[in-house]
């Protein structure tokens, strides 16, 4: 009987885990395409490693490339940078004007 109950409990946990990857998995590449699209559309380099900057630091190189075939190694190097450097004073920026 506890057997039974265990293997009912893990066949839902499997069937719960397969949805949420799934359902995490098209989101995220709904959310690269968004940012692929604005970083070919901006028209400064400046732009470009700001828009970069905002998943550079969460993903390696191979991830970022695989999403993003026209950014190169010091695309992705600046980007890091860019958010190590600034990454805090943009979001108090964006706090400071929305609560205003």
């Amino acid at each position: 009987m506890i057997s039974n109950i265990l293997i009912i409990k893990s066949k839902l946990l499997k069937r719960f885990l397969y949805f949420l990857f799934s359902f995490l998995h098209s989101y995220f590449d709904k959310a690269m395409l968004a940012m692929k699209t604005a970083i070919e559309n901006a028209e400064h380099y400046s732009t470009k490693r700001q828009l970069l900057a905002v998943v550079a630091a969460d993903f390696r190189s191979s991830v970022l490339r695989a999403h993003f075939p026209r950014i190169t190694d010091y695309q992705i190097k600046a980007a890091r940078h860019h958010a190590h450097r600034f990454g805090e004073y943009i979001l108090e920026l964006i706090r400071l004007s929305c609560s205003t």
